[in-house]
């Protein structure tokens, strides 16, 4: 992945990289997290996101307790998983076009802070309210 343009955040997380793997890589976990519905098929995740808003995101490549790489709405996104004993730190990263760049630089950020919740604590802090999503300002989507 290219430096050009690129949205980063890491969290660090109380669990090892193999699981915060499998919460990434499977339809179930990733509800927990990230999106109201995902229906894995080969190598398409099709996602559904409480504001409606669909979309199919191939799967580019993923390495076993390390890393998933996907095509997410035109840019280019990966999620890199470093463990070391007794916790994983996970870096987002993603690749979008310039003119979307600064809205998307500020809305990948809770993506990983909702996983550190889930995986960490448990709980889910989405607000799973169609009326209070990102394009409305609300930052718990």
């Amino acid at each position: 992945m290219s430096e050009k343009s690129k949205a980063r955040w890491r969290v660090r997380l109380k669990a090892p990289a193999e699981r915060v793997y499998w919460l990434l890589g499977t339809d179930a976990e990733r509800t927990k997290f990230w999106t109201e519905q995902s229906t894995q098929r080969g190598e398409t995740m099709s996602l559904v996101f409480p504001n409606g808003l669909e979309t199919d995101c191939k799967l580019l490549r993923s390495e076993t307790g390390t890393m998933h790489r996907f095509e997410y709405f035109d840019d280019e996104t990966a999620f890199s998983i470093a463990g070391r004993p007794g916790a994983a730190g996970l870096t987002v990263e993603a690749l979008p076009p310039a003119e979307d760049f600064e809205e998307m630089l500020a809305s990948w950020v809770s993506v990983p802070l909702n996983l550190k919740a889930a995986r960490d604590h448990g709980i889910d802090i989405g607000n799973h309210d169609r009326e209070a999503f990102w394009d409305q300002g609300y930052a718990d989507d």
